[in-house]
């Protein structure tokens, strides 16, 4: 229920990875993504000398949220285009 509020909530963003040779990437920020679902962030060892660990996002988790947000737009549309806002 309300995929559509939580989906509004996340924020995709941009960015140049510090080893430039990996270029750029879009998608989400775990941090923020795990505010709203915890349970698609889990943490991981880290793959550098010095750091503890760093946070791992389940992309996959994320596609059931976005389907059931897509069916409550169309069911919004459809109330729209049959003028009943209710």
């Amino acid at each position: 229920p309300n995929a559509l509020d939580k989906v509004s909530q996340l924020e995709g963003v941009s960015w140049d990875w510090k080893d430039s040779w990996r270029g750029s990437s879009i998608g989400l920020v775990a941090q923020n993504v795990e505010k709203i679902f915890p349970e698609l962030v889990k943490e991981a060892p880290s793959l550098k000398e010095g750091v503890a660990s760093h946070k791992n996002l389940n992309y996959n988790g994320i596609i059931g949220l976005l389907v059931e947000s897509i069916k409550e737009l169309k069911d919004e549309v459809i109330r729209l285009k049959n003028g009943n806002t209710s």
